[in-house]
């Protein structure tokens, strides 16, 4: 997690090609609550196995099926979150 407090991203995406790597998707998630530094990201998941489903249950913010809608649903999210930041 030394990345994400050095470059402050805004989203942070998990991918999985294999349904055996997904149960990842909840342990960095939990990782990331326990760092203290949940909050301060989106947390966005995919992958061939992956659904809207399994994004839900493991507490993602965001999941799309493919790239182009990836970057429709980041820019969604980014918009939401930058419209809950008082001016």
């Amino acid at each position: 997690f030394a990345a994400i407090e050095e470059h402050q991203p805004d989203i942070v995406g998990f991918s999985a090609f294999l349904t055996t790597t997904m149960p990842m998707f909840k342990a960095n998630i939990n990782a990331l609550e326990k760092a203290g530094l949940r909050d301060s990201v989106v947390v966005m998941v995919g992958g061939a196995p992956v659904t809207q489903e399994y994004a839900d249950a493991v507490g993602a913010d965001g999941y799309a099926a493919d790239a182009s809608a990836t970057v429709k649903k980041a820019k969604a999210l980014l918009d939401e979150r930058r419209a809950k930041v008082p001016a």
